[in-house]
């Protein structure tokens, strides 16, 4: 066989082998051992009985084979290595009478992935428990061996070919194979199907069919968090193929979700130079005019004008439903998203966007008495989409892990804070495996809101944020100054942080309120009433500028000046001052951190009866000791 038909032939046999799951796989294993071994007999599952353990064996040698083919194998390792022991004893037992087993193979259609350690452990101690049967795993790689060694008629009967035209074909729709895996979020998975036909890919010369790998190389590198590698790549396209837009577009992307909007502008106006009409720089433009909060005028949007390709459609879909949610028409909001899930049921982005929507909607009506039910919802959605997609990676898993935690919040019940506490712990050993953007900034904002952090995921986090590309956010900063209040270092490790992370207005921040410049650090605070409020909180070590940033505050039941005029005086054993504003405030609404030194103050001015309310309403949260982290 000469070495271009070999490698058209292993093209589509990868493919099959990427693309056919269970019986379909178990046929196409059938056919090809059926080719290869005169003896081999494939056995047809019969009523209850099912085949007994035994989907073919070798008459003369006493070999038999199960098959296994699950769609994604590396999700699928525990369940593989239970179904290998129990088809083997229900194959020793209804088989081992009519032909003696000499040899078990458990054919894994593995994906050129490789065996896995819990199917060794499961062949191992069926070996040491049956030392006269021989135990191996049949892979796809031996699948291939077998198959290389029919002879050419055999392999035409089977359905292959080595036609040029249809060889090139057959690569392109091995790459769609891979575009399908990256839209599921399975980015280690594609990229190994990927790896799998290099060789093959370049061999065939094409330019067009070259630019195709790279570009879906560099969006599994993006989903396994190697943007920077990925960028790079990007930019040698660009140079090598001048006259395609998707090299610049995808870069604009990766600009956008850094909020390098200069950077972003500028490689969206390289690819409208190439092609104006891109559906994917329409699409790009659409999503910058989102992260900037752009509106546009929503009577203009025709679904007549979006691409006919299903999967290209769906992105339009899923984007034009933000907008419409945005300007309040929830209707056409809920059809563009349903339409955009039916048309790529397989992207995993779509179903994010159906969580975000149905979560704008939870926040804007807080004091809805049907909000109970809208939360359940959303937690049965996140449910859905976590059982329907496995390996999205830890991005995906940790914006996936705040919305959950969210809904726990919102639903107030302080019995579950331990789950609330794990999940953001989870959440924040994810982030160090990701990239550090805007979507990612977002994130450890969320968690660090909730959770003061152990100093040692504290040191974690701030070498972290001191490695990354992109600026932290304003936000950000904020939280991680409460942070460094809570471990009273604000002025010693907090500065040089900053300093070394080149935020100087922060770091200015800090030295006025080490200087006491009481007026500047007001006239900084009134920027942001909600970090005002966090600091008056737990700024300890400074009780008269504390004092001061509380009174500047407005008198405004959403501010609650009493509550931080209490936990001051608290702080500072004022406990007359402190039982004064503690009379006035209505227990119902204390916090579970609020609780225990309202029961001090309590216990000190002997007030028995605010001690019995209060215990009541720790008895009721009781249940979970890490309520009072904070």
């Amino acid at each position: 066989m000469k070495p271009l038909d070999k490698n058209y032939l292993s093209l589509q046999f990868r493919y099959k082998i990427h693309t056919k799951n269970g019986t379909e796989f178990q046929s196409f294993f059938e056919n090809i051992m059926g080719k290869a071994y005169s003896d081999f007999q494939k056995i047809k599952p019969y009523g209850k009985y099912g085949d007994s353990g035994n989907d073919g064996y070798r008459k003369n040698s006493g070999i038999y084979y199960q098959v296994y083919a699950p769609e994604t194998p590396l999700i699928k390792q525990a369940e593989a290595a239970r179904k290998l022991k129990k088809d083997f004893e229900k194959l020793k037992k209804n088989w081992n009478k009519i032909l003696k087993i000499k040899e078990y193979y458990f054919v894994f259609n593995n994906k050129y992935f490789g065996s896995t350690e819990k199917i060794e452990d499961a062949l191992s101690e069926l070996a040491k428990n049956n030392k006269s049967i021989k135990f191996n795993i049949f892979t796809a790689e031996n699948l291939e061996s077998v198959f290389f060694q029919l002879n050419n008629t055999d392999i035409l009967d089977l359905g292959f070919n080595i036609d040029l035209t249809k060889a090139v074909s057959n690569a392109y729709e091995y790459l769609k194979h891979v575009e399908v895996e990256l839209d599921r979020e399975n980015g280690k998975f594609a990229l190994k199907t990927l790896e799998n036909i290099k060789n093959i890919i370049f061999k065939f010369a094409d330019d067009q069919l070259e630019l195709k790998y790279e570009l879906l190389e560099c969006s599994c590198l993006r989903k396994l968090e190697k943007v920077k590698e990925a960028r790079d790549k990007y930019e040698d396209i660009a140079k090598r193929f001048p006259n395609d837009p998707l090299a610049f577009l995808y870069l604009a992307e990766i600009y956008l979700n850094s909020e390098n909007y200069d950077k972003n502008k500028e490689f969206l106006e390289k690819a409208e130079k190439i092609d104006a009409n891109h559906w994917l720089l329409k699409l790009e433009k659409l999503v910058r005019k989102n992260h900037l909060r752009e509106e546009i005028n929503i009577k203009n949007i025709n679904e007549k004008d979006f691409p006919n390709e299903y999967r290209i459609k769906a992105n339009f879909y899923r984007v034009y439903a933000r907008f419409f949610e945005d300007s309040g028409n929830k209707t056409m909001a809920d059809s563009f998203i349903e339409k955009a899930i039916r048309f790529n049921p397989d992207r995993y982005t779509n179903y994010i966007g159906k969580l975000s929507i149905l979560e704008k909607r939870i926040c804007s009506k807080q004091d809805d008495p049907n909000m109970s039910e809208e939360l359940l919802k959303q937690l049965e959605e996140i449910e859905k989409l976590e059982d329907k997609f496995r390996d999205v990676g830890p991005r995906n898993k940790a914006l996936l892990n705040i919305m959950k935690r969210n809904v726990f919040l919102k639903q107030g019940d302080f019995s579950i804070s331990e789950k609330i506490f794990q999940i953001s712990q989870e959440t924040l050993e994810l982030i160090f495996d990701c990239y550090f953007d805007n979507e990612v900034d977002r994130v450890i904002v969320n968690v660090l809101r909730f959770v003061p952090l152990s100093d040692k995921n504290f040191e974690r986090l701030l070498e972290y944020l001191e490695k990354t590309e992109k600026e932290v956010s304003d936000e950000l900063a904020k939280v991680i100054i409460l942070q460094f209040n809570f471990r009273n270092n604000l002025f010693e490790q907090g500065k040089r942080f900053f300093k070394r992370i080149n935020k100087p207005k922060y770091y200015n921040f800090i030295t006025d309120i080490e200087n006491r410049y009481d007026e500047r650090v007001l006239a900084f605070l009134k920027n942001d009433r909600q970090f005002e409020i966090d600091i008056a909180a737990t700024l300890k070590n400074m009780p008269d500028l504390r004092k001061k940033i509380i009174q500047d505050l407005p008198n405004d039941k959403d501010v609650q000046k009493e509550k931080l005029l209490l936990l001051l005086n608290y702080d500072e054993e004022n406990f007359d001052e402190a039982f004064y504003f503690f009379k006035s405030m209505d227990l119902s609404n204390l916090s579970c951190h609020e609780c225990i030194p309202a029961l001090r103050i309590a216990q000190e001015k002997k007030a028995w009866d605010f001690q019995i309310i209060i215990l009541e309403k720790l008895l009721e949260r009781e249940k979970d000791k890490k309520t009072f982290f904070t």
